[in-house]
């Protein structure tokens, strides 16, 4: 689908290419781009999710031991 200037409602892609099995072989590369993105910020976002994990143990225990002083 493209927009009313003329450009493709996806970024990244050409006006011509709606989907990445349609751009053939030039957009294999990006969507291996793609792919190695989607892998290394699922990562950060475990390491964030289990540092938060931590940090609200953390802050839980403090809660618990002034309630308890």
């Amino acid at each position: 689908m493209t927009s009313s200037d003329g450009s493709s409602s996806k970024k990244g892609l050409p006006m011509s290419c709606s989907r990445v099995e349609d751009c053939g072989d030039s957009s294999k590369g990006k969507a291996m781009m793609w792919g190695s993105e989607v892998e290394e910020l699922s990562e950060r976002l475990k390491i964030l999710e289990e540092e938060t994990q931590i940090m609200e143990e953390a802050f839980f225990g403090s809660l618990e031991e002034r309630k308890i002083q």
